[in-house]
């Protein structure tokens, strides 16, 4: 089936949308789609910021995401035209202005690191990562083993490591992401973990963030998106 906005965009569905304000700030802005007028023209609600309602101008383009079962998630430029007020409800006229695209990876986007980072696992008195520790740490006798990793790539969903010791997959690991001011302290779950097929004697993670609370993926995500916009600009450049 074909990408269109008829096709994949529905009255209730949300939308997440990308807007750098006058202080260059990456705002993650929700909302939800109010009516579909066209194959060119869609109707969403004011949109909300950190759960407040947020006025955003309008004759600006931002970037939307949208996501549904049967396309995953599809990306997008809209220009926002004007404000209408349909009985008690604020909406906001838009205009599609690029095809729609599936984003091929996942959910969040994802981008290249290259940085350090120090994080931490807990062992039994063998040696074995304590898998459950974060749920019952009086459970068994166990240690902290810190260590160095690489961070290769970095999304709201987790986070891609590369380390020296070859880690289990269920092992739990703790640091801080040193992306921000203000570094987001982060529990993660190893999901993968295979040799380096470019480095000998390390391996590749991957780890998923354990109840991330949702402003630190919004921050997580902001940032990332900023970082492709740079890279994008270089590129261009």
């Amino acid at each position: 089936m074909d990408l269109t906005v008829i096709n994949v965009m529905r009255p209730g569905d949300n939308l997440e949308m990308h807007y750098i304000n006058s202080l260059n700030q990456d705002l993650i802005l929700e909302t939800l789609i109010y009516d579909v007028v066209s194959d060119d023209e869609i109707l969403i609600h004011n949109p909300l910021h950190s759960g407040k309602l947020y006025m955003i101008p309008m004759n600006i383009e931002v970037t939307t995401f949208a996501k549904r079962a049967e396309f995953g998630v599809v990306y997008f430029k809209m220009q926002l035209l004007k404000r209408e007020k349909i009985g008690n409800v604020f909406t906001i006229r838009c205009r599609i202005t690029s095809k729609l695209e599936k984003q091929q990876r996942r959910h969040f986007f994802r981008v290249r690191m290259f940085k350090d980072m120090s994080v931490y696992c807990m062992v039994d008195t063998f040696g074995h990562p304590v898998d459950y520790y974060i749920f019952d740490p009086d459970a068994v006798e166990e240690q902290q083993v810190n260590f160095k990793v690489d961070i290769l790539d970095l999304s709201g969903g987790g986070v891609g490591l590369r380390s020296r010791f070859e880690v289990p997959v269920g092992t739990y690991i703790y640091g801080e992401l040193p992306i921000l001011n203000n570094p987001i302290r982060v529990t993660g779950i190893v999901v993968r973990c295979q040799e380096s097929s470019k480095n000998i004697g390390e391996f590749d993670l991957g780890v998923k963030f354990v109840d991330l609370e949702s402003e630190h993926v919004r921050a997580i995500t902001s940032y990332v998106f900023k970082s492709q916009q740079q890279a994008r600009r270089r590129e261009l450049d």
